[in-house]
């Protein structure tokens, strides 16, 4: 039985005071067999369930809302979800400039995070560094850069190849190569 299913006593309680005769709680609890609070608690129990189920849209509409939602992701772009982004940023960076209640529901920290992940959105959908490189670490990379390239072109290996040339089950054997 699931959740919104009436139990035995619910469905009981709610005929009976419902059925038009004007019953106490404590006729329909004799006539149910229980106490009159059992008897009550019931029928609050069946009203309860009722109202979920009454506020439940069904199945077809959901599925409509579903289809809608859907189409409508397809239709975001990288553009439209920066500009989504950009806006949350100013609004977050307003509120923490302007407005003080904001302090008093948020701290200072949690607004912060939310700016700098943001930030950090935006900067990736600008295809711009989200991460700050120190100058050892570039100067690795520009290393390791420059010695990767000559062992390519010693093993006589293409790497400017099209995605659509390359194939995964060819790139262990560049890796073993000797």
């Amino acid at each position: 039985m699931s959740n919104c299913e009436l139990t035995d006593l619910q469905a009981q309680a709610l005929e009976l005071r419902d059925n038009g005769e004007k019953l106490s709680w404590a006729q329909i609890g004799e006539r149910m067999g229980v106490g009159r609070s059992i008897a009550s608690n019931a029928y609050r129990g069946a009203i309860k369930k009722a109202k979920v189920l009454s506020e439940v849209p069904d199945e077809g509409i959901l599925e409509l809302r579903f289809d809608k939602f859907v189409k409508g992701l397809r239709g975001v772009t990288s553009d439209v979800l920066l500009e989504l982004l950009e806006t949350g940023l100013l609004k977050a960076l307003w509120r923490l400039a302007n407005d003080s209640s904001v302090f008093a529901r948020l701290n200072g920290k949690e607004l912060g995070l939310l700016a700098g992940n943001l930030i950090e959105r935006r900067q990736l959908l600008r295809g711009e560094p989200t991460k700050i490189i120190s100058v050892e670490d570039r100067r690795h990379w520009d290393e390791l850069s420059v010695a990767l390239l000559q062992e390519v072109k010693r093993r006589g290996l293409d790497i400017n190849l099209p995605p659509s040339q390359f194939h995964e089950a060819e790139s262990p054997t560049l890796l073993n190569d000797g």
